[in-house]
């Protein structure tokens, strides 16, 4: 399954927050990529070139540590003949640029998104 740009954006916007990707690519002497892509990023800039960069740095994160930073499975479409508003929710980017960040927990904290500078918010899981 092909993962979409939103997810690989989010996958990253996570792994900004910790600095292990930035280390791991200080180490690899690919920082500057990963800093080019969090400054494109945080400028709400989307340039041709950033899937590619993305997939880089998750091949860079598979060699080195064996497995890569994107997600390997994706929030599914619900099943036919269900129409109802579940009240679940998940977190979603304020800007509208990533697919946000899993389902929210009864009195959870919003994650903050690093390259966006603001708190993720609670959507509805559509139906």
């Amino acid at each position: 399954m092909r993962l979409d740009l939103s997810r690989k954006i989010a996958a990253f916007c996570r792994e900004t927050e910790g600095g292990t990707l930035q280390e791991l690519t200080a180490l690899e002497g690919r920082e500057d990529l990963f800093l080019h892509v969090r400054d494109e990023l945080a400028a709400g800039r989307m340039p041709h070139s950033l899937e590619a960069d993305l997939d880089t740095l998750n091949g860079l994160a598979e060699r080195r540590l064996g497995k890569g930073f994107y997600p390997s499975t994706s929030r599914a479409a619900p099943l036919p003949g269900h129409e109802e508003a579940t009240g679940a929710q998940y977190w979603s980017c304020p800007r509208g640029r990533c697919s946000g960040r899993g389902r929210v927990r009864p009195g959870q904290a919003p994650p903050f998104c690093a390259l966006g500078s603001a708190d993720l918010i609670a959507e509805p899981i559509p139906p």
